[in-house]
């Protein structure tokens, strides 16, 4: 006649990423130009998730990198002040850091490696300006 009830804990997690950028405008003509830009991305991210087991057991999962940012764009302005882009945004990564670790118990076990995370896409945008 006893009811069992299991209790979960959804996992924490926490993140944060910043991506400065620097360009420069090249005006073909008054239609057409290219927007060079780049900069760097540097990226943190972090799991913690408890399992009530048995045996209890809190994993902790952790990620951060750096990475080198080139986003050429070309810049079509059919009336003044307006414009489409398109081009593409490469993400090279330079280095970065895994990491997993589990308490259960009185042990604990950690995994580590090194990783580098590269992203390549093709981008689509709107500009105004003055």
């Amino acid at each position: 006649n006893g009811t069992a009830s299991i209790s979960v804990d959804l996992p924490s997690r926490n993140a944060f990423a910043i991506s400065p950028r620097a360009g420069y405008i090249l005006a073909i003509s008054p239609m057409i130009a290219f927007w060079l830009r780049g900069g760097i991305t540097y990226f943190t991210d972090s799991v913690e998730e408890t399992d009530q087991g048995p045996p209890a057991a809190t994993v902790t999962t952790s990620a951060n990198g750096f990475a080198l940012d080139l986003e050429p764009q070309l810049v079509i302005l059919p009336v003044p002040h307006f414009g489409l882009t398109v081009g593409v945004a490469g993400d090279i990564g330079l280095g970065g850091n895994w990491k997993s670790e589990t308490k259960s118990g009185g042990s604990v076990v950690t995994t580590e490696l090194t990783s580098k995370v590269t992203n390549v896409s093709v981008t689509f945008g709107l500009l105004g300006h003055i």
